[in-house]
């Protein structure tokens, strides 16, 4: 036996347990609650770049098309002679670049309407010409104008149109046509630049396409302007002198017993002097580019029996020639649709 005392022995210490993180409340209402704040931050931060980006596009929004309609029946395409005048203009319903909804026409004013396409070449060249005009002389009482964007191609040079009226500092309203070309269409655009002249009770006076001179310009302005072509009333066809406007009858009356050296005028083009035309007329072409160039060069001193296809161009060349210094203007009222309707006799 082993005279050793009987020791139990104890078993060994197992090491400490690293202390226990703090446990998690994992209360649903609390992860709602978590869910909710983040959530919530979000949306303002997305609240917050919407609103900063909605007034930076609210302030340099341009609408280089948008709806545009015409109220009323359509003017046939131009054509010359020109079957529209004495039609009525349609209203139209459109907007600005700013995107301002407007409504023009039917209102007892005139107005030119000028359609320009930022892509054409002659519209570049007729845009800042009647700017300039404009900024130089004031337009007449009860006289507007406004200008039509239209044809606008993003591929195409000059884009966009709105960056181009801005930088040609146009003074007066614009308004854009739509993607198909509504306005311009009921319009009866063929080509550009184009012109529409409507007289205060919204009929067509006029219709131009092509690039004008300024003096062409400014006989479409005269062409709205009531008393601008003809100085006064119409005066008996015994008065031998004096700017005035005569009936057919009257005109007939002048043409078979003309004044010395009487020279008649017509003022139309060359294809429609030739469907018939007063037997020993001269023609000057109303819509040649040098026109008035070509007035200048006639004699002023002589009497003129003037006269177009129903009156409107010829009632825009007596203002032209009085302006020139002629002093003996007989103006067929109506042209030579009223001198052929009363019975008198053309030549082809």
């Amino acid at each position: 036996m082993s005279n050793k005392p009987n020791l139990k022995q104890r078993p060994a210490k197992k090491p400490a347990a690293p202390p226990k993180e703090p446990k998690a409340i994992e209360s649903p209402l609390v992860w709602l609650i978590g869910i909710v704040l983040v959530v919530g931050a979000a949306a303002v931060i997305f609240l917050a770049l919407s609103v900063s980006d909605d007034a930076t596009d609210s302030s340099s929004a341009v609408a280089e098309t948008a709806f545009a309609e015409i109220l009323g029946p359509p003017l046939p395409p131009f054509s010359n002679p020109d079957a529209a005048i004495g039609m009525e203009v349609p209203v139209i319903s459109a907007q600005t670049f700013e995107g301002e909804r407007v409504q023009i026409g039917d209102d007892g004013m005139a107005r030119l309407y000028g359609f320009f396409a930022h892509w054409c070449p002659h519209c570049q060249d007729e845009l800042p010409r009647v700017t300039d005009w404009l900024g130089s002389n004031d337009l007449p009482d009860g006289v507007e104008i406004v200008a039509i964007s239209t044809g606008v191609d993003q591929g195409a040079p000059n884009y966009p149109p709105s960056e181009w009226f801005e930088e040609e500092e146009w003074p007066e309203l614009v308004v854009v046509d739509d993607d198909m070309g509504t306005i311009a269409s009921g319009f009866g655009l063929t080509g550009f630049p184009y012109w529409v002249a409507a007289n205060a009770d919204g009929s067509v006076a006029v219709r131009v396409s092509g690039e004008l001179t300024e003096e062409q310009f400014e006989l479409l302005v005269a062409s709205v302007v009531p008393g601008e072509a003809a100085a006064g009333p119409s005066q008996p066809a015994t008065s031998s002198a004096g700017i005035r406007t005569v009936s057919a009858d009257e005109a007939a009356d002048i043409y078979s017993n003309p004044p010395d050296d009487m020279v008649v005028l017509d003022v139309r083009t060359p294809a429609e002097f030739e469907e018939g035309h007063l037997e020993g007329a001269i023609l000057v072409d109303f819509y040649d580019a040098d026109f008035v160039e070509q007035l200048a060069d006639l004699d002023p001193d002589q009497p003129y029996l003037l006269y177009c296809r129903s009156g409107n161009r010829s009632g825009e060349t007596i203002g032209v020639m009085q302006q020139l210094g002629f002093a003996d203007v007989a103006n067929v009222d109506g042209g030579i649709l009223a001198w052929e309707q009363a019975g008198h006799p053309t030549v082809k």
